[in-house]
């Protein structure tokens, strides 16, 4: 017999006062946690972000226990405040970075 997954609580959807909590046990199973740089990688990122001239790039970072990837160009890097601000004024930082890649 296989397991329905998440299916299952679907039924109890129609009661309004679960549907919080279900929404809460759906996002607990999505959460990671934050994924450790390796020395190179760390070394990959601080490379592509001292040679970056308004390229298109491709961020991976983790904020709120999820891992978020963005296609984006980077408007200035904020070395004092440790934060990189994006074209579409998202600010994402330092501490957050997961991966660079340029596309």
């Amino acid at each position: 017999m296989s397991d329905r997954g998440m299916k299952k609580w679907n039924a109890y959807r129609s009661l309004v006062e679960h549907t919080e909590t279900i929404a809460g046990l759906q996002s607990k199973s999505e959460k990671i946690e934050k994924p450790e740089l390796s020395s190179d990688e760390e070394e990959k990122i601080n490379s592509i972000l001292v040679h970056y001239h308004g390229q298109p790039v491709q961020i991976s970072y983790y904020r709120d226990e999820r891992i978020y990837k963005i296609n984006t160009s980077i408007k200035r890097i904020d070395i004092n405040e440790r934060k990189l601000i994006c074209e579409d004024r998202q600010i994402i930082y330092l501490f957050e970075l997961i991966d660079i890649e340029n596309i």
